[in-house]
């Protein structure tokens, strides 16, 4: 039982019965409790799961299955349904139905939503405790210790602390979340781990894997305090869509969350990163060269080695096409350690260098001078980075992402992870291509009230 931190199971194919070939992935979040309504760290876990999924799928994975749900069994789950004051079964329909309208409202792009009350699930189930039961590997036993049931877990001595209440007694609770224990004996159905014990080891040493890769990220504070609802804390996600979009709340906790320490939502920090990188440094740039004032004839310049050797010499444009040329390889590596926030650092360090070139070139002077060559050189260039940074952000901000490649004219069939490569002055393209001409505002900059 972990339930200090959430989990994310990562599973490639190898030596998987299920799975046997390298084109196959899978990957499965928790299965949420139904305690209380999802909140930011909920979404957070299906987020990253989410980017893992979709990522894979860029890379042209054929077969992939990404699961999520809702466990809606416990303690905890039927003293929150008779706290709320309706019968178990409808609470959780309605909390699992909150998890459900949450992830497809951030684009939680799932193949399978499992809930535990489920007949397909209850169904097999029963068969597996059937199989158990038959091979005499359950048996009736006695259990007693410190019982957390917010935590759902027995605690040991040193996992305790005492704390004082209100009425000024003493009580013993939970030394990591605070909440109380009570000493607790139960009669339960107990498995007879011990009986597979030579079957585990020969397991393990014919090299039959567990899970490839199991990713437990930390908690998220609220300005630095831990959230709980006897703060009156809890940030609701729904709205932070409403506060920043869906594209928005995925950049942000991708961007700011890390998996060795816990990540700290701020709403000033939210606003601040995304003003600036997703208004800024991409939304504004994809607005400069699309604009009638510097891409009158509405294009996509094709590529022209004589303009791009002559034009595209300077430092700006030396050290953008550096830092673009090594993009993809870095954040292909990061991506697949689920690294999010590192491979998102590099795409803006890429983003910082081509608005550092495209206004040291000063295109709309060039423009007004007619030096269409040094112009279309300028603009290729910069959407050239812009298609690349859009494929890559796929995982990260899918529906924003679309919109970009939509708006430079990057038909769907181009949006793979192989079509980044060749760049465009490693091959050369020989035509122009139109933009659309659909008006858009890639990310609207969040106004803040003075008050």
């Amino acid at each position: 039982m972990f339930h200090n931190k959430c989990l994310l199971c990562l599973r490639l194919a190898g030596r998987s019965v299920l799975f046997r070939r390298k084109s196959t992935y899978f990957i499965t979040t928790p299965i949420f409790y139904v305690n209380a309504p999802p909140h930011i760290g909920h979404v957070y876990t299906a987020v990253i799961a989410d980017a893992a999924h979709r990522f894979q799928m860029l890379l042209g994975c054929q077969e992939t299955v990404f699961s999520t749900g809702t466990d809606e069994h416990g303690t905890k789950i039927q003293e929150a349904a008779l706290q709320s004051g309706s019968p178990l079964p409808q609470y959780c329909d309605h909390i699992s139905l909150q998890y459900r309208t949450l992830f497809q409202s951030c684009n939680i792009d799932y193949t399978d939503f499992v809930r535990t009350t489920e007949d397909r699930h209850k169904s097999e189930v029963h068969k597996f405790w059937n199989v158990l039961q038959a091979g005499g590997h359950i048996y009736l036993g006695t259990y007693s210790g410190w019982y957390c049931t917010p935590d759902e877990t027995f605690l040991s001595e040193n996992q305790l602390a005492e704390r004082q209440g209100p009425d000024g007694c003493t009580y013993k609770v939970s030394a990591e979340s605070g909440h109380p224990v009570e000493w607790t004996n139960e009669e339960n159905f107990m498995f007879k781990l011990s009986s597979f014990q030579d079957d585990l080891l020969r397991w393990l040493q014919n090299g039959l894997e567990p899970p490839r890769s199991l990713l437990c990220h930390s908690h998220w504070k609220v300005d630095g305090k831990k959230m709980s609802k006897s703060k009156g804390n809890i940030i609701d996600p729904l709205d932070c869509i409403v506060r920043y979009t869906a594209s928005g709340l995925r950049y942000f906790l991708l961007r700011e969350g890390v998996a060795h320490s816990d990540g700290n939502y701020s709403e000033t920090k939210a606003i601040r990163i995304l003003n600036s990188e997703l208004a800024d440094s991409l939304g504004n740039l994809l607005n400069r060269c699309s604009g009638k004032t510097v891409n009158p004839d509405q294009i996509f310049p094709k590529f022209c080695q004589h303009s791009f050797s002559i034009y595209c010499n300077s430092d700006e444009a030396l050290k953008l096409v550096e830092s673009l040329s090594a993009l993809p390889d870095l954040v292909k590596d990061h991506f697949l350690a689920c690294n999010f926030y590192k491979g998102i650092d590099c795409i803006v360090a890429t983003l910082h260098a081509a608005n550092r070139f495209f206004e040291s070139q000063k295109p709309w002077e060039l423009c007004k001078k007619h030096q269409s060559p040094h112009q279309n050189g300028v603009l290729h260039l910069t959407m050239e980075t812009l298609r690349v940074c859009g494929i890559l952000l796929q995982p990260i901000v899918p529906e924003l992402s679309d919109t970009l490649l939509r708006k430079i004219g990057i038909s769907k069939e181009k949006r793979m992870w192989k079509d980044i490569r060749p760049f465009s002055w490693e091959q050369g393209r020989l035509c122009n291509v139109p933009i659309s001409a659909e008006k858009i505002m890639l990310y609207k900059r969040i106004m803040v009230s003075k008050s």
